[in-house]
């Protein structure tokens, strides 16, 4: 056959696999010093997805002061 097909979930975006909020936990749990497989056993992902949600959040280094 080789169709594809998404199921409708009402809580779940077009074409998403995991919810936002499953994303923002596994980039908040990047805070403490664990390993990206550590991470993503604990939430039945890859270390290699959990990884990628990481670099997809963009941030800005503290600037320092001028001395």
């Amino acid at each position: 056959c080789g169709k594809r097909f998404f199921e409708e979930n009402t809580f779940l975006p077009r074409y998403y696999r995991v919810t936002s909020r499953l994303v923002a936990e596994i980039i908040s749990a990047f805070q403490k010093v664990v390993s990206a497989k550590d991470i993503g056993c604990r939430f039945n992902v890859s270390g290699a997805t959990a990884m990628r949600y990481f670099r997809s959040v963009n941030f800005k280094p503290k600037e320092l002061p001028e001395v």
